[in-house]
């Protein structure tokens, strides 16, 4: 069996430049490991686990905290007392540190608070954390003493949520426009970056926002500490909406079901006697006489939509096939011009078209930087000018992103 290198502990743990593992101590018959640390300026001791003794100068301070668990083990980080005190007191110090005067991490610090606040009591909360009740019992105490509960709360940067963020594999709604550009920013850097670093450069910069913005960002705060809650809406979120769009009145569908040219496989009679009402006014009409009968029929569809569900979802079957080869005289595809507000909607509205592409992704990530940066019409312009060029010379690849772009500009 290989041997655990002290890199790969230190990814397990959570520990990142520049604090690196100096040394590590097995207590078996405790069942703790005890781990030294310190800031990377010398090479470290040891390279894998060992039970060796603790290499260190009795006459430093050291601090020591209560980490989390690591199978039945409990860990225990220690360092030497940082000549200045204030990074640990930091809002945003790492979360496998501690304060100076306490006995456990940040981390631990944050899963208590946050298990506070889903309610949980200390027994749940110390069961849940895998620590004693006496420890959750001091931890709550501390925190209601320094009236900290909800910014605490918030998932240390350890956590896989601030990361998935960052690679845009989980949307953050939110009006805050300085975040908007921070998202975009950190997005474009950890994706078209090549080293680990500088997703997690981008992690520790997202995150110390939030710290220092909680007051404002409480609904935003709220959605990172539902674990559940964001978990669900990663799912909604990570493809284009499936609903049953209701096609728009200019969408040419309602004209081939009127003329008989589609047939809905259908045994509605009221939808029935529509369609035979409205079909002899529909051939012999002028244009508005044909614009009102396919109002009619929308309109139809709109109030009877739960006793039309299957037609319904024969329609979007229909508009998914079709809206990809519709393709215009001049061969190419027939998208809404730049001014069309699914464009601007794209731009502003996070997770409004997430796409699965990464040359999509970096893109909109670019694009929404100027936009935001700027906040100018001209420049909005010039961006949906370019995301538009994108879609088109990259259809192939984008169907499902040009399928809802196709329906819900027909709908607007």
């Amino acid at each position: 069996m290989e041997k655990l290198q002290r890199k790969e502990l230190e990814q397990i743990i959570g520990i990142y430049s520049p604090w690196t593992i100096n040394d590590i101590q097995l207590d078996e018959e405790k069942e703790r490991v005890n781990i030294a640390i310190s800031q990377a300026t010398e090479k470290p001791l040891l390279s894998f686990i060992t039970k060796s003794s603790l290499q260190e100068n009795q006459n430093v301070k050291r601090c020591e905290w209560q980490h989390i668990r690591f199978g039945r083990y409990t860990i225990f980080i220690n360092t030497p007392m940082p000549d200045d005190a204030s990074v640990l007191e930091s809002a945003s110090a790492p979360s496998f540190l501690g304060r100076v005067n306490k006995t456990y991490t940040h981390q631990l610090e944050s899963l208590v608070a946050m298990a506070q606040a889903k309610s949980l009591d200390a027994d749940a909360t110390a069961r849940l954390c895998q620590i004693n009740v006496e420890t959750v019992s001091k931890i709550l105490e501390d925190l209601s003493a320094s009236g900290e509960v909800a910014r605490v709360a918030l998932p240390s940067e350890s956590d896989p949520i601030w990361r998935r963020i960052v690679l845009d594999q989980v949307h953050v709604k939110t009006k805050s426009l300085p975040l908007k550009l921070l998202l975009s920013k950190l997005k474009l850097r950890a994706m078209s970056g090549t080293d680990a670093q500088d997703v997690q450069q981008a992690v520790l910069e997202l995150r110390s926002f939030f710290v220092q913005n909680a007051q404002r960002l409480k609904q935003e705060c709220a959605l990172l500490t539902g674990a559940q809650k964001a978990a669900s809406s990663t799912k909604a979120t990570a493809a284009p909406s499936r609903k049953l769009v209701l096609p728009g009145t200019q969408n040419k569908i309602w004209q081939h079901i009127i003329a008989g040219r589609l047939v809905v496989p259908s045994d509605n009679l009221p939808l029935r006697l529509m369609l035979s009402k409205l079909r002899p006014r529909f051939e012999v009409g002028s244009t508005e006489i044909r614009q009102s009968v396919v109002s009619e029929i929308r309109q139809f569809f709109y109030k009877n939509a739960r006793s039309l569900k299957r037609e319904l979802i024969f329609i979007n079957q229909v508009l998914s096939r079709e809206t990809i080869s519709a393709i215009s005289p001049g061969g190419e595809l027939s998208l809404p011009d730049a001014d069309h507000g699914i464009w601007s909607r794209i731009l502003r509205e996070e997770g409004f078209l997430p796409g699965n592409q990464m040359a999509y992704k970096l893109l909109l990530s670019q694009l929404r930087t100027r936009v935001f940066s700027s906040n100018d019409l001209n420049t909005e312009r010039s961006a949906a000018q370019k995301l538009r060029s994108f879609f088109l010379q990259n259809q192939r690849l984008m169907h499902d992103e040009l399928r809802f772009v196709l329906e819900r500009a027909s709908n607007q």
